[in-house]
């Protein structure tokens, strides 16, 4: 039921920098594979580390990109909650695109907001976090990602890029 509502989610999501979802596939594995376009680019982290140089233009029009598209996601309203290097790819004109939406579960409607679950699967994504989220309250029930938490995590992104 979560898999469905995240699923229905990411579909109706539709803007310049947001990978789209294609569809589903089934009968690969025992779970549901989600189908996006391919983006031979790579990663934003991948990008970074590659021996030739990127210019200062390229890098503002990455951080550009990541901007709009997390400002199209706070306007619908959702909020990503795993926003790091690793989820944001390149598309074929090197243009950034945010995803794992895929690999995030739903949380559920809070206050109004869709939450996308931080996904366990990168253990890097810790420094991208804000504190708050990495804090317990009284009742060991952590804080869930917001439209604050995504900021923080562009800050840390930015300051990556």
């Amino acid at each position: 039921k979560a898999l469905r509502r995240e699923l229905g989610t990411w579909k109706r999501l539709s803007h310049k920098n947001i990978l789209p979802l294609l569809g589903i596939a089934r009968g690969f594995s025992p779970s549901i594979s989600m189908v996006s376009p391919w983006c031979e680019n790579g990663s934003l982290a991948a990008y970074l580390q590659k021996p030739e140089g990127i210019t200062m233009f390229d890098r503002l029009r990455l951080l550009q990109d990541v901007t709009s598209g997390l400002h199209y996601l706070h306007g619908i309203p959702v909020v990503h909650g795993d926003l790091t290097p690793n989820n944001v790819l390149l598309n074929n004109d090197k243009r950034a695109v945010l995803t794992d939406f895929g690999l995030s579960s739903m949380l559920g409607d809070i206050t109004g907001f869709s939450y996308l679950q931080r996904s366990c699967a990168q253990p890097g994504a810790i420094r991208y976090s804000a504190p708050e989220l990495l804090m317990l309250r009284d009742s060991d029930a952590s804080i869930q990602p917001n439209i604050r938490s995504d900021v923080y995590s562009f800050g840390c992104l930015a300051l990556k890029v």
